[in-house]
């Protein structure tokens, strides 16, 4: 099967990005099963890991261009569990607000890096 990329359009709706804009992984074909967030290189773009059922897992690493500015937080739950699963931060901007909440993982049998990335692209980086 196809590896797929959605690109949320920002008003509810979703759209297939082409895998010739996502480079060399998204030509092939796969058996894949789980899917994990991580910012592998610490560098504010979240990256990803795919494991598949026949093949080596995939690390894709998010070379998108910079933009704006990011912030990262790692959580530890003082009177819940240790990683603050469940936790749910919010930031406000000028009249922005940005909500996220930290998962144990969205993938099957697979965990997310344990950390928020909120990003502000009207922001540029100094």
């Amino acid at each position: 099967m196809p590896p797929l990329c959605y690109r949320n359009s920002g008003t509810g709706r979703f759209a297939v990005v082409p895998a010739r804009q996502l480079g060399k992984y998204f030509a092939g074909n796969y058996i894949g099963r789980g899917l994990a967030r991580l910012d592998w290189n610490n560098d504010g773009r979240q990256d990803a890991v795919i494991t598949h059922l026949d093949a080596p897992l995939a690390l894709l690493t998010n070379t998108t261009p910079r933009t704006g500015h990011r912030l990262v937080l790692r959580l530890v739950g003082t009177s819940s569990s240790r990683d603050a699963i469940g936790a749910t931060f919010t930031a406000r901007a000028g009249k922005r607000t940005w909500v996220t909440q930290l998962t144990a993982g969205d993938g099957y049998l697979v965990s997310n890096q344990k950390q928020l990335v909120i990003g502000n692209p009207d922001r540029q980086p100094a």
